[in-house]
């Protein structure tokens, strides 16, 4: 599977605009070659049961340790999960993201710490959180709501 989606990824590299982080990205292509691989399966009549896969054992046993994990781990485990989406932003906007959200700056304090104008800097904004949640998502595997009700709880 990895080296389907970075075959594809490479042969489409042009075709990357720089709108969402390269992790999203490359997370369509992979899920793209999944789809692939499952209809190739399907077609052939063979039952593959995922949960018998020891890695896929291993992932289910640790998300049932983390639904039963204190509200402090699940926290933690949110900030780990938003840490690592805003390490694969682009500079720019996970600066702008940080600013904003977590040091809670002013809009038109991030335009002089970027020296922009303020409406670049709301547009920034926007194209920002659209990437976090584009990438939080596939981090999450699209069940953002999940992980924002755990890390409230």
């Amino acid at each position: 599977m990895a080296q389907a989606t970075l075959t594809a990824a490479t042969s489409k590299m042009a075709t990357y605009r720089g709108e969402a982080a390269l992790f999203s990205w490359l997370c369509t292509f992979c899920r793209h070659e999944i789809h692939r691989h499952v209809s190739r399966v399907h077609r052939a009549g063979m039952v593959v049961l995922d949960e018998d896969a020891v890695e896929v054992r291993a992932a289910l046993d640790s998300l049932a340790a983390i639904g039963s994990a204190h509200p402090d781990e699940r926290r933690t485990d949110l900030a780990r999960l938003v840490r690592v989406v805003l390490d694969a932003l682009p500079p720019r906007y996970s600066e702008a993201l940080e600013w904003k959200y977590l040091d809670g700056l002013p809009v038109a304090e991030i335009a002089q710490r970027l020296r922009l104008g303020t409406k670049a800097v709301e547009s920034l904004l926007t194209r920002a959180r659209a990437a976090f949640r584009d990438g939080f998502s596939a981090v999450c595997e699209g069940d953002v709501s999940s992980h924002l009700n755990e890390g409230t709880g």
